[in-house]
């Protein structure tokens, strides 16, 4: 009889090869906000039915950093069973991935259905699930988060899973960051983006509801995000867009721009050169819309959408 170390799935490299293939990697759906999907963090999804199959292949699974380096948490009104019983496979992921870049995708609901009587120490696992990706940052390749949260369901005893540093200094492989939050709290607790340069970085999403990123200094601007193809901006607060107009000025392979400007009041807005820019989204009144087309030089640009808020 042929031993199965005879077979050719025997050979580890191939076989973690074909189990790779067999991982639902998060797609363009996943990685948009508030899309839920059953392609999320559980033992019934790969690689983890594949540990069951026999000894070697145990082995060879776990021994496989590749196989563990995508974390993906679809969380919609999820049980406090479900969330906490996410913090050991998150733990298992991290460990066995070792040094290999990371792909996360992480979609949050965090309402009073979830923090209520019946589930009150839910956001207590999201916190912690949180607060293990983002000790493992500077492995992060691509990195999706999205957080809704209300203040009912964020008691004075809990804090809000939010409550976190971004240091891009310490990312050497990220190449996509997107990030949104619709908080709906007076809380200081806020996350803090500490803005480096980042040559390596193609696309960004900034879009949220308060002030949380700090700057870059003067000198960083130049060599700051050289080949950045897309980008998102969103926020209430001027600082964030005194920032976010160094950014585009110093994006000089920019291709997509989507800008959704909340708060119009008191921002000023500087003449910008796009040469690349293919395509632009404005969300904002006419007045301001008016302002940004008569400062903004896109000699490539093939589309325009403009939306009034």
């Amino acid at each position: 009889m042929t031993s199965s170390r005879d077979h050719v799935l025997a050979i580890p490299e191939i076989l973690g090869c074909i189990i790779e293939h067999t991982i639902n990697q998060p797609d363009d759906f996943d990685k948009t906000e508030h899309s839920f999907s059953e392609n999320t963090l559980s033992f019934s999804n790969a690689p983890w039915p594949y540990l069951l199959v026999c000894k070697y292949w145990n082995e060879v699974i776990i021994s496989t950093p590749t196989l563990w380096s995508t974390i993906h948490i679809s969380c919609d009104q999820a049980s406090y069973a479900d969330i906490a019983g996410w913090v050991p496979l998150v733990d298992a992921h991290l460990k066995r991935s070792k040094d290999t870049p990371l792909t996360i995708v992480v979609n949050l609901i965090i309402s009073q259905e979830n923090t209520g009587p019946s589930h009150k120490n839910a956001v207590k696992p999201l916190y912690e699930i949180l607060r293990k990706l983002l000790y493992n940052q500077h492995r992060w390749e691509e990195f999706f988060l999205y957080v809704i949260a209300t203040e009912d369901a964020l008691p004075n005893e809990m804090h809000c899973p939010i409550d976190f540093s971004i240091k891009f200094s310490e990312m050497p492989f990220l190449q996509q960051f997107k990030i949104l939050f619709d908080v709906q709290s007076d809380r200081t607790d806020q996350p803090l983006i500490k803005l480096a340069p980042s040559p390596q970085l193609q696309s960004i999403t900034f879009r949220e509801q308060g002030q949380w990123i700090d700057n870059m200094h003067s000198s960083d601007c130049a060599v700051g995000f050289s080949n950045l193809k897309e980008l998102s901006l969103g926020s209430e607060n001027i600082k964030d867009w005194n920032i976010f107009w160094k950014i585009l000025q110093n994006s000089p392979q920019l291709e997509r721009l989507q800008m959704f400007m909340y708060m119009t009041q008191g921002i000023t807005i500087p003449w910008i050169k796009i040469p690349k820019l293919h395509h632009l989204t404005i969300l904002t009144n006419s007045r301001c819309t008016n302002q940004i087309l008569q400062h903004f030089s896109c000699p490539s640009l093939q589309s325009l959408a403009i939306c009034d808020d």
